[in-house]
């Protein structure tokens, strides 16, 4: 079933908290980690994957980090998912032949690949403002850190 991966869970927590303590000034990755309880290791594999797809800058120096490359507005989920996991994947019988013997005849894959069309779709239309506001109403302003 489709979950996000860990990594694009993190990318996105990590992108609200650049939208939210950005604004136009840099924050760091040790800065982000620290904040949202995330290990700072593994942020920092996905924020330099994040660099090459355009989410985000990077300015360099003391007191760099990164900034986004866009208004929160601009950047859906489903970019994120893309940047960082290569595809949204409902099923991994959509991907190869192979994962299944009954693929060539499964009345399944019909379904699922319409499942994975209209995900792709919901995933296009929420962008990082909107998921920055629907944290905000239902953790409060002051959240103490992703604990999800």
């Amino acid at each position: 079933m489709f979950g996000f991966s860990r990594a694009v869970e993190y990318a996105l927590i990590a992108l609200i908290n650049v939208a939210k303590k950005g604004r136009g000034a840099p924050v760091s990755v040790a800065s982000i980690a620290d904040a949202e309880g995330l290990p700072r290791d593994y942020l920092s594999k996905i924020m330099p994957t994040l660099l090459h797809q355009g989410i985000v800058r990077s300015v360099r120096g003391i007191g760099g980090g990164f900034i986004l490359a866009q208004d929160p507005s601009e950047i859906s989920v489903l970019e994120v998912v893309r940047s960082v996991d290569g595809a949204v994947e409902v099923a991994k019988c959509l991907g190869t032949e192979e994962c299944c013997a009954l693929h060539h005849r499964c009345g399944l894959v019909p379904l699922v690949s319409i499942v994975q069309i209209e995900l792709s779709k919901v995933l296009e239309r929420i962008t990082l403002a909107d998921a920055m506001k629907w944290g905000e109403q239902r953790v409060g302003v002051s959240s103490g850190g992703w604990r999800g």
